[in-house]
C-alpha cells in the first residue's frame, strides 16, 4: 500500500477538560454510514454533539485507507493517506495541506474514545457526502476509501484466483466464499475462506505483489456426508514418498530446505504422517494420510526467526534507503540535516531506519531492505 501526505489530528494538555462522560456532551444515536454504499460498522455507534454526526476516529480513518498513530501525551493523531489534515481536540480549526479550515464542532474525547466531526474530515479530503433524512443515513462517496479502485492492488477476482490455482481448485467446486481485506504483520493482504468437498481452506494474499504469505488447509468437522476412510494399518506409504508428496504440493524443492522432519502419528484412528520444513522465508507443516497420500492438513506461514544473510536479504543499499525517503518526503539530501540509515532487524525482516530534519521536524522512516517499500513514518516536531 502506498502512503500518502501526513495526516496530523494534534491536541494540546490545555484541552483535557474535554475528556468528559458522553452523558454530557452527546448522545448515542440511530444514525447509519454508508460509504460507497457499503455499511460502515462502528465498536461505538455514532453521536450527535452540536447537530453533527461525530464518529471513531481510528475506524473512520481506517475506513478511508489511511494508517493512523495516537500519541497520548500529546493528543496527537497522526495517519497517512492522500492529504494532509491538522487538527486540534477543542479547536475548531483545522488544516488540509496547509488550508485552514472551519468546522463546526471539534475533535473531543467522550469516555476515552476520539470522536471527530465525519462531513468535515470527509469533505476535507475530498469525499462527497449526502444525508438521507428518511433512513438516518450519511452517504460517503470517496475513492480513497477500502474496495475502490486502487491501481496497486491486484484486486479481490485475481487473489481469489491465485488462492485457487494454489489448491487446486476451481470456482465451480467451492462453497462459502468469503474474502476480504485486513493486516497481517503490517502487510494489507485479502484473507479468504473457502470450502471445497470434506475440506476447508483459508488464505492470506499481498494485496500488492498477490504473493501468499499464509495458506491452511483443514478437515471440515461440519462437512456431512463424508465417506469414512478405510483403516489398514500396513501397506504404509514410505517416508520419502510421504516428503515428496509435501514437498510438490508447497512447491519446494528438497535443495532448497532448510530443515525437515516426519514421524508417523495417529490422527482420529488413521495413520498419518507429520511433516515439518522450512524453505526461503517460510515455514510449512503438513499431515498426510500414511495409507493414501491424500493431504489431510497444510500450513504456510511466515518464519518469523528466520534472518537471512544481509547479502541474501538486502536488494536496497544504504543510499537507495536514503533516496526513497527524502523522494518520498519531498526533500533532497542538500535540503536536510542529520541524514542517516542504519540496518535493523524487525520480526526476521531486515529493515533500513532512516532519520533526517527539515523544517523544524524530524522525519523517520522504516523500509524494507529487501523491496525498497516503505513500512511505515513519521513526522514529528523537532525538540
Amino acid at each position: 500500500m502506498k502512503l500518502g501526505k501526513n495526516i496530523v489530528v494534534a491536541g494540546v494538555a490545555a484541552v483535557m477538560a474535554l475528556n468528559v462522560s458522553a452523558a454530557a456532551l452527546a448522545k448515542s444515536s440511530d444514525i447509519s454510514v454508508k460509504l460507497n454504499s457499503r455499511s460502515v460498522e462502528f465498536d461505538v455507534p455514532p453521536m450527535i454533539i452540536n447537530d453533527r454526526t461525530m464518529v471513531p476516529m481510528r475506524k473512520i480513518f481506517e475506513e478511508f485507507n489511511y494508517s493512523v498513530e495516537w500519541n497520548g501525551d500529546s493528543k496527537t493523531i497522526t495517519a497517512s493517506g492522500t492529504n494532509s489534515v491538522y487538527m486540534i481536540i477543542g479547536n475548531n480549526t483545522m488544516q488540509v495541506d496547509g488550508k485552514k479550515i472551519t468546522m463546526d464542532t471539534p475533535p473531543q474525547i467522550i469516555d476515552g474514545r476520539t470522536l471527530i466531526p465525519l462531513r468535515a474530515l470527509a469533505e476535507s479530503i475530498g469525499c462527497e457526502v449526502d444525508w438521507e433524512g428518511s433512513s438516518r443515513t450519511v452517504k460517503i462517496k470517496s475513492t480513497a476509501a477500502q474496495g475502490s479502485n486502487n491501481s496497486s492492488l491486484i484486486g479481490e477476482e485475481k487473489a481469489k484466483g491465485i488462492a485457487l490455482r494454489h489448491a487446486g481448485l476451481s470456482a465451480n467446486n467451492i462453497s462459502d466464499f468469503r474474502i476480504k481485506l485486513d493486516y497481517e504483520n503490517g502487510v494489507q493482504v485479502y484473507e479468504m475462506h473457502f470450502r471445497s468437498g470434506e475440506y476447508e481452506y483459508e488464505y492470506d494474499v499481498d494485496v500488492n505483489s498477490g504473493n501468499i504469505l499464509k495458506s491452511e488447509k483443514e478437515f471440515d468437522d461440519d462437512y456431512k456426508n463424508v465417506t469414512p476412510q478405510p483403516k489398514p494399518q500396513d501397506n504404509l506409504m514410505s517416508e520419502d514418498k510421504a516428503k515428496e508428496t509435501a514437498l510438490k504440493h508447497a512447491g519446494v524443492s528438497n535443495g532448497n530446505l532448510r530443515y525437515f522432519n516426519i514421524k508417523l502419528d495417529t490422527e482420529d484412528g488413521n495413520k498419518v504422517y507429520d511433516i515439518d520444513f522450512a524453505s526461503g522465508d517460510y515455514e510449512y507443516d503438513y499431515e498426510v494420510n500414511a495409507i493414501t497420500g491424500q493431504i489431510l492438513n497444510s500450513e504456510k506461514e511466515y518464519d518469523d526467526d528466520f534472518v537471512r544473510s544481509s547479502s541474501e536479504s538486502s536488494s536496497v543499499n544504504e543510499s537507495k534507503a536514503k533516496e526513497i525517503a527524502l523522494k518520498h518526503a519531498g526533500l533532497t539530501a542538500e535540503k536536510v540535516t542529520g541524514l542517516k540509515a542504519e540496518i535493523d532487524n524487525d520480526d526476521g525482516r531486515s529493515v533500513y531506519e532512516v532519520e533526517f530534519r527539515y523544517g523544524g521536524y524530524e522525519y523517520n522512516y522504516d523500509i524494507d531492505a529487501k523491496t525498497g517499500s516503505i513500512i511505515e513514518y513519521d513526522k514529528d516536531m523537532d525538540d
